[in-house]
């Protein structure tokens, strides 16, 4: 699976991101590198569906009470957006937010932006020349249960660890 389609409505750059099958990652290799690494275990779920669909993250929030890690690897806006939206709240206070596509990709703006609504500005610490990640450090909603879990969602592919 790839990337959704974006809209020009959230970023000039989300459109065609979907026409690149280049970043598309079979389910299977997915997996199998959770099984390569030891990652994978009963508390790991896979989702299969795009950051957007209405149909897939809304009841897959609703079952995550809360998160230790959310790893973020997306380019466009609205899948950024979508994202936040639905799971930075059950983000853990002293959790992380890894952003694969953060320097030179419309996500930083959108990450940004969704922040600013909050009132906060996490301080980004870069991984590489593309990569940063972000520790939450505000309680921001009710959500915060403070038991740990991670999360990986990767070009529509999401992968959870929950308890």
């Amino acid at each position: 699976m790839g990337l959704p389609p974006g809209e020009k409505k959230f970023s000039k750059r989300d459109a065609g991101w979907d026409n690149t099958p280049y970043l598309e990652v079979a389910s299977d290799i997915f997996a199998n590198n959770f099984i390569k690494y030891g990652l994978l275990d009963s508390n790991v779920i896979f989702a299969k569906g795009f950051f957007n669909d209405n149909e897939t993250m809304p009841p897959l929030a609703e079952k995550i009470m809360s998160l230790s890690i959310m790893r973020l690897d997306q380019f466009n806006s609205e899948s950024t957006v979508d994202v936040l939206y639905h799971l930075y709240d059950k983000l853990s206070i002293g959790g992380y937010v890894i952003m694969n596509d953060w320097f030179g990709f419309p996500s930083k703006t959108s990450c940004e932006d969704f922040f600013a609504v909050d009132g906060i500005k996490p301080e980004s610490i870069p991984i590489d020349d593309i990569s940063a990640y972000c520790g939450k450090r505000l309680k921001t909603s009710k959500f915060n249960t403070g038991v740990m879990s991670s999360l990986v969602l990767l070009h529509g592919l999401r992968c959870l660890k929950c308890r």
